[in-house]
C-alpha cells in the first residue's frame, strides 16, 4: 500500500470511528427527528460509496485489511440506524422519559417527596375548646411513585400511587384516548374538574396547603370518565365528566346508594394575553351536582396546616344531594401574580332547611429574582416554575418568591353550626431548580367560639 493510500485509509477510519462515537452518544439522547434520521442514513450511504472506492484501490495493492475494518464499521452504523427506528431513548425532562424514534411509544417514570415540619404557638384556646393537644411534628405529606405514557401513538395511561402515612392509596390511575384526533377522554381515577387551586398540582402551588374552601368543598379524586378540550388556539379550556364516589382504592362498592353519579364541569379562558407569555388574565367557573352515596353530607376544614386539628365541621347530616359552585380569577404581569376563588355550596337536606355554605380566598405573590408564574393553557392552571439560574452553591441562587393569602369559610346555616374561620398565610418559596423547592410559611387562624391558632410550617420537596 502506498503512503498516500495509507493516509487516505487512516483518515477514513478515523472519520468512521468518530461517527461511531457520535452514534453511540445519540443512544443517550432523545430519539432523532426525521431530519436527523435522514442525515444518519445519508452518512451511511456516503461511507458505503467511500468504502467501495477504497476497496478498488486496495485490490490493486493486494491488501484489504483496512477495507474489512471499514466494512465492519459501516455495518455497525446500519445497526444503529435500525435501533433508532425500534429502540427507546432515555432522557431527562423534569423526570425520566423514554421515547421511540417514531413517537408511537413514550414512557414517563416519576415521583415526588414532600417532607413537612410544623410548629404551633398560641394554641391554648384550641386545646381547651377541642380537648386535643396541638403539638409540633413532622410527616411525609406526599410520597408518590408514578408511571405513565403513550402506546401505539393514541392510547395514554397513568398509574400514580401515594405511600404517605404508611398506606397505599391510588391517585391518578386512568386510561386516555384522543377520539377523532381532538379532545381527550379519560376513564379511571382522577381529579374532578373543579377549582383553580385544586387542579394546580401540589408541586406547583405557592402554599403548602390549599385554602380552607378547597379543603371543605372540592370533590377530590373520584372514579369516572372525563372529556376535556381547548378552543380558540388554547385561549379557552373546558372539561366535564361523570363520576362515582370512591375510596382511596378507587372503588365505589357497598354504599347505601352505591351506583349514584356525580356530574362536574369547568370552563376557563384568558380574555386578555399581553405581549409576552408572562402577562395574562384568567377567568373560570365550575359546578358539580352531587348525589351522596350514603344519603349524608359533611363539610370540614383544618386551618390550612395539615398537622393541626379540624376546627370547622358540620358533622354528618342527612342530605339527598348538593350543588357546588365555584368562580375563579388569576392574573399575571411580569414577576407579579394574583388569584382568587369563591365557593358556594347548596345542600338538599332531608329533615331540615336546606343550608348554604360559602368560602373564598385571595392570594398574591412576587418573584424577587425576576421569574414569572407559568400558565398551562391546556388545563387552565398554574404550571412549574423554572428558575433563571439553578442553585449550584457557586453563585447560582435559584428562584425566590414571596406570597400571601387570606381565606374565610362559613359553615353556619339553617340550624347547622359548623363554625366560621379566617386565615392569614405569609410565606417564602425557594426554587433551587425546576424539581426542588423549599417552602416556609407563617399561618394565623381565628375560629369563632374557639380562638386563635398560629403556626410555622416548612416543606422540603423534590419531584422527578
Amino acid at each position: 500500500m502506498s503512503r498516500r493510500s495509507r493516509t487516505v485509509a487512516v483518515s477514513i477510519v478515523t472519520f468512521i470511528l468518530a461517527s461511531g462515537v457520535v452514534a453511540r452518544a445519540d443512544d443517550a439522547t432523545p430519539a432523532p427527528k426525521d431530519a436527523e434520521k435522514a442525515a444518519l442514513e445519508k452518512r451511511v450511504g456516503d461511507l458505503e460509496r467511500q468504502l467501495a472506492e477504497l476497496n478498488r484501490k486496495f485490490e490493486s495493492t493486494g491488501t484489504n485489511q483496512a477495507g474489512d475494518e471499514l466494512a465492519a464499521r459501516v455495518s455497525e452504523l446500519e445497526k444503529l440506524t435500525k435501533k433508532d427506528e425500534n429502540g427507546l431513548f432515555a432522557y431527562w425532562k423534569n423526570g425520566l422519559r423514554m421515547d421511540s424514534a417514531n413517537g408511537a411509544f413514550k414512557l414517563r417514570i416519576g415521583g415526588r417527596i414532600q417532607n413537612d415540619w410544623s410548629w404551633f404557638f398560641d394554641n391554648q384556646d384550641v386545646e381547651e375548646a377541642t380537648g386535643k393537644e396541638v403539638e409540633a411534628g413532622t410527616e411525609f405529606r406526599r410520597l408518590r411513585l408514578a408511571v405513565g405514557g403513550t402506546i401505539y401513538k393514541n392510547t395514554e395511561f397513568m398509574a400514580e400511587y401515594d405511600f404517605a402515612n404508611g398506606s397505599v392509596n391510588i391517585r391518578e390511575v386512568w386510561i386516555g384516548l384522543h377520539p377523532g384526533g381532538t379532545g381527550f377522554l379519560q376513564v379511571g381515577s382522577m381529579k374532578e374538574p373543579f377549582g383553580l387551586e385544586w387542579l394546580t398540582s401540589d408541586l406547583f402551588t405557592a402554599f403548602m396547603e390549599r385554602s380552607s374552601g378547597n379543603d371543605a368543598f372540592v370533590p377530590g379524586y373520584s372514579t369516572g370518565a372525563m372529556y376535556s378540550d381547548t378552543l380558540a388556539e388554547d385561549r379557552i379550556a373546558w372539561a366535564a365528566g361523570v363520576f362515582r364516589d370512591a375510596n382511596d382504592a378507587g372503588d365505589d362498592t357497598g354504599n347505601t346508594n352505591s351506583g349514584e353519579y356525580n356530574y362536574t364541569g369547568r370552563f376557563t379562558g384568558r380574555p386578555w394575553i399581553g405581549e409576552t407569555a408572562n402577562d395574562w388574565l384568567h377567568l373560570g367557573v365550575g359546578a358539580s351536582r352531587r348525589e351522596p352515596s350514603n344519603d349524608g353530607a359533611q363539610y370540614r376544614s383544618r386551618p390550612e396546616m395539615h398537622l393541626a386539628p379540624v376546627l370547622v365541621d358540620t358533622g354528618v347530616f342527612d342530605a339527598g344531594g348538593a350543588m357546588l359552585y365555584e368562580g375563579e380569577a388569576a392574573f399575571s404581569m411580569g414577576s407579579f401574580w394574583a388569584a382568587g376563588e369563591y365557593f358556594l355550596t347548596e345542600v338538599r337536606a332531608q329533615d331540615a332547611d336546606d343550608p348554604t355554605f360559602t368560602a373564598w380566598n385571595l392570594s398574591a405573590g412576587f418573584f424577587l429574582t425576576g421569574e414569572s408564574r407559568p400558565y398551562n393553557a391546556k388545563k387552565g392552571v398554574f404550571d412549574r416554575v423554572t428558575p433563571k439560574e439553578n442553585y449550584d452553591g457557586e453563585g447560582g441562587a435559584g428562584a425566590w418568591e414571596v406570597a400571601a393569602r387570606y381565606s374565610a369559610i362559613d359553615l353556619n346555616d339553617a340550624g347547622i353550626d359548623g363554625g366560621e374561620m379566617k386565615i392569614w398565610t405569609i410565606g417564602t418559596n425557594w426554587y433551587l431548580n425546576p424539581n426542588t423547592k423549599v417552602q416556609i410559611a407563617w399561618v394565623h387562624s381565628h375560629t369563632d367560639d374557639i380562638g386563635r391558632l398560629d403556626g410555622i410550617e416548612m416543606r422540603f420537596q423534590v419531584d422527578f
